[in-house]
């Protein structure tokens, strides 16, 4: 299979398509995803159920800025991105300050 960036060129319509508004292209997208996303999550946090938690809140920030994406072509990284911010968020928050 050909990629164009870091996507699968049969990605791309799907991309295009989520940008676009469909809703259901961009669950096709993130449900093609979610191991990677639960393992790269798992690796920031090392809980099981917080790494859940940040799959589940990075596809509702994906769904609520799709429409950001410029580069279609650099989808894996922009969700991936997105994670990391979330994973980050989190452990800012369950983290005490001394």
């Amino acid at each position: 299979m050909k990629k164009v960036g870091n996507v699968l060129e049969k990605d791309m319509e799907l991309i295009l398509l989520a940008k676009r508004g469909d809703r259901e292209a961009l669950t096709k997208l993130l449900v093609n995803r979610q191991a990677k996303l639960y393992k790269t999550a798992l690796l920031y946090i090392h809980n099981k159920d917080d790494a859940l938690d940040i799959v589940q809140e990075t596809s509702l920030q994906a769904f609520l800025s799709i429409k950001h994406l410029h580069h279609l072509q650099y989808f894996d990284t922009w969700l991936i991105r997105i994670l990391i911010n979330v994973s980050r968020h989190l452990y800012r928050r369950e983290t005490p300050v001394p």
